[in-house]
């Protein structure tokens, strides 16, 4: 029916497979309302407070896993809250590059 190159229907494929992966994604985000994870975190949108939140919301950032976030919680009991975002740099397995991910989607209220 259609005289395609090898690297047309490649592409073509490709194309398709994408376009499948992105309507299943949407699809899914749209049955589960209420789900909440650091994807939907945006500059300007609602930030992860460093004092006040707990260890499931601070493991919904990117890059926090179980350890880093009971390390924050820890530092924020012995040192008492964060004055600043800048403060997290303190924690041990904090990385500048971990740091610049995280800095807009933070705050010490």
């Amino acid at each position: 029916m259609f005289d395609l190159t090898t690297q047309e229907r490649k592409a073509l494929i490709f194309l398709l497979a994408a376009a499948s992966i992105g309507f299943a994604f949407d699809l899914f985000s749209k049955s589960n309302p209420g789900l909440k994870s650091w994807a939907s975190l945006r500059p300007g949108s609602k930030t992860v407070d460093l004092n006040s939140s707990g260890k499931k919301e601070l493991m919904a950032l990117p890059g926090i896993g179980e350890k880093l976030a009971l390390r924050i919680l820890e530092h924020r009991s012995e040192n008492g809250n964060f004055t600043s975002i800048d403060e997290l740099k303190e924690v041990k397995g904090i990385t500048e590059y971990r740091y610049r991910r995280l800095c807009d989607l933070i705050c010490a209220q």
